[in-house]
């Protein structure tokens, strides 16, 4: 089934070639769009794969839990944001610059003395890590039987005359690959839990922001859909996705406590209300205006609308402590 990965960022692609030369000179291009760790030596890289990565079960089960005492709330205005990815994990995911450092492609080529391409990705076979051949004309029926056989993932011919751009966009997808599986494994439930996760128009118009935004990261912040992007600086919008269940509640809301204005925006959905903070939700009906955002029908969903949030004082994580894809890169 396809789905959205429940988060997104760039990780770190692995080189292994025997040619010092070819390897300085993918890095000189490439450095500065891709993190990249290189290695002549084959054992070396085995080495390090196979100690900086771990089951598929483990590696992001922390990130991702439903909070019970948050499913116990009666409140459907407290689950909207707070049910699904605990964003105090996701704090300390994007405060880090080691995020990028998670180990997901290989990039190994065929033709080496002392380990070949296939003997080096059969001792990895197990490893969660995706695995790129780099192959020669006369080599290339080796490369579609490892492919056709599960033991990598994709191949290029190494003297193709745009390797660097067929490398980067196959990287990409790899890499995108990597979340999804992950996904797979550690998610369970959710896309019955997160339905708009595993719709294809949803998918569609998560894809046509992202683009928009040129976002390369995502993050999911709740169970309608709601997603944190991050540029390549780190700059974050959010993407609420609100139901006309929570509306109609913030609504009678509004109503009780003679906000007929607040109220009348809500119920005709020309607004919704994004509570940022945890604590906001504790704020009186008062001071609800300055978190009113105008909304939008959610493409082909209508029980869903959105908002695009771009305001820094209205994000839901400390902008001054993101660490940014190119810092990291700039390190």
């Amino acid at each position: 089934m396809i789905s959205w990965p429940y988060c997104f960022y760039p990780t770190t692609a692995i080189f292994v070639d025997d040619q010092t030369s070819f390897l300085n000179a993918l890095k000189h291009r490439l450095s500065s769009k891709l993190s990249m760790d290189c290695f002549n030596n084959p054992t070396e890289a085995l080495n390090v794969i196979q100690n900086s990565n771990v089951t598929l079960s483990q590696d992001l089960q922390p990130l991702f839990s439903i909070d019970d005492k948050i499913l116990e709330l009666e409140t459907d205005v407290i689950q909207q944001t707070y049910i699904g990815l605990h964003l105090d994990i996701l704090s300390n995911t994007i405060y880090n610059s080691q995020r990028f450092a998670t180990k997901s492609v290989v990039i190994v080529d065929q033709m080496m003395p002392e380990l070949d391409g296939i003997s080096f990705c059969k001792k990895i076979k197990e490893y969660p890590i995706k695995k790129i051949m780099l192959t020669s004309n006369s080599d290339q029926s080796i490369a579609v039987n490892a492919f056709n056989e599960g033991l990598i993932d994709q191949f290029l011919l190494k003297d193709s005359p745009n390797l660097e751009a067929q490398l980067l966009q196959k990287i990409q997808t790899m890499q995108r690959s990597y979340f999804e599986l992950r996904a797979e494994y550690t998610v369970g439930g959710l896309t019955k839990a997160v339905p708009l996760i595993s719709d294809s128009s949803a998918i569609a118009f998560y894809e046509q922001i992202k683009e928009e935004l040129q976002a390369v990261e995502f993050y999911l912040l709740d169970r309608w859909g709601s997603m944190l992007f991050l540029d390549q600086h780190g700059t974050p919008t959010t993407l609420v996705v609100c139901s006309t269940q929570n509306l109609d509640v913030l609504s009678q809301v509004a109503e009780d406590q003679d906000e007929h204005a607040i109220s009348e925006s809500l119920m005709r959905r020309e607004k919704l209300v994004f509570f940022p903070k945890k604590l906001d939700y504790m704020r009186p009906v008062t001071e609800w205006r300055s978190f009113l955002h105008s909304v939008k029908q959610f493409p082909d969903q209508q029980d869903l609308f959105y908002a695009l949030i771009t305001d820094p004082l209205h994000q839901p994580v400390n902008i001054n402590n993101i660490r940014s894809y190119q810092s990291y890169l700039s390190m």
